[in-house]
């Protein structure tokens, strides 16, 4: 059932119950004992002097162990490999296990944060006290593929056609990056793309100007001089650009939120009433 409709769906349900046992395991040994160099975590005395494991605000395991998933891609995080190495992955192991299945020897890897990591397109590392989230190399190399082949492959296309064909790509894809440090890549991806309309174009008037050839495929647009435009049955197709999608910071949904209950939907009512706020706001400032 891989790739089709349903995978997602399987997925889900096949690795239902790795958060809750990730999350028993933090509380049952994460901040007692460290596996990694063979000893206890600090202890500190309360008001009647005896002393007790600590803890960091909020009750929260100092071993910072936390569990992200999607779909049958998952990172754990944890703030001691030898602890993570030990008892962490050895229980995941386990739980795969016992519904026939096992962790990917090529895509398991334990890494330091400060070196990063691979995560649904997403590269994410620490620089200095700041961790950025990034496009990942490979995923800017595929959607310029994309792009490219959809010109190099449809040559003599009406332009109205070619916009058509790549808007999608662009618009799809910039979306779903938006929510990361992109600003830069987006512009590099819109630089990219011009020269390689402007090639497009070139080719297909080899005996016309570099003036002609910008007349007749690229417009003005407020204070932008190179729109990438044309008209079809009294109707303008333009191409948009990666850095139209706003940068927007991805507010994460509430672990414990669940869509079908009752007692979430003033929840789910706040959260769909921001973004639409948001995409007006978005709209209006395009």
């Amino acid at each position: 059932m891989a790739g089709s409709a349903v995978s997602g769906t399987m997925a889900q349900d096949g690795l239902h119950g790795q958060q809750t046992m990730v999350s028993n395991r933090k509380r049952d040994t994460a901040g007692w004992y460290n596996l990694a160099n063979n000893r206890r975590h600090g202890t500190r005395r309360n008001g009647k002097g005896n002393k007790h494991p600590c803890r960091t605000k909020g009750g929260r395991s100092p071993d910072k162990v936390n569990f992200i998933r999607y779909a049958d891609d998952y990172v754990v995080t944890c703030g001691d490999s030898g602890y993570l190495e030990n008892e962490i992955k050895p229980l995941i192991s386990g739980l795969l296990s016992e519904r026939g299945l096992e962790l990917s020897r090529e895509k398991t890897k334990i890494t330091h944060i400060r070196k990063g990591f691979d995560f649904l397109g997403f590269n994410i590392r620490k620089y200095g006290d700041k961790c950025l989230t990034k496009l990942m190399k490979d995923s800017v190399k595929s959607i310029m593929e994309s792009i490219g082949g959809a010109a190099a492959s449809h040559k003599s296309v009406t332009q109205a056609d070619l916009i058509r064909m790549i808007s999608p790509k662009i618009r799809g894809w910039a979306n779903y990056f938006r929510h990361s440090a992109a600003s830069g890549t987006f512009a590099l991806l819109d630089h990219k793309v011009f020269r390689l309309l402007w090639k497009w174009a070139k080719r297909r008037h080899p005996k016309k100007g570099s003036r002609w050839v910008r007349a007749k495929y690229f417009r003005t647009k407020g204070n932008r001089n190179w729109v990438f435009a044309a008209g079809e049955k009294g109707k303008t197709f333009e191409l948009p650009l990666f850095e139209a999608s706003k940068i927007r910071r991805h507010v994460k949904i509430r672990n414990n939120s669940n869509p079908y209950d009752r007692e979430w939907d003033g929840y789910f009512k706040e959260r769909t009433a921001r973004r639409r706020v948001y995409q007006n706001t978005s709209m209006k400032a395009s």
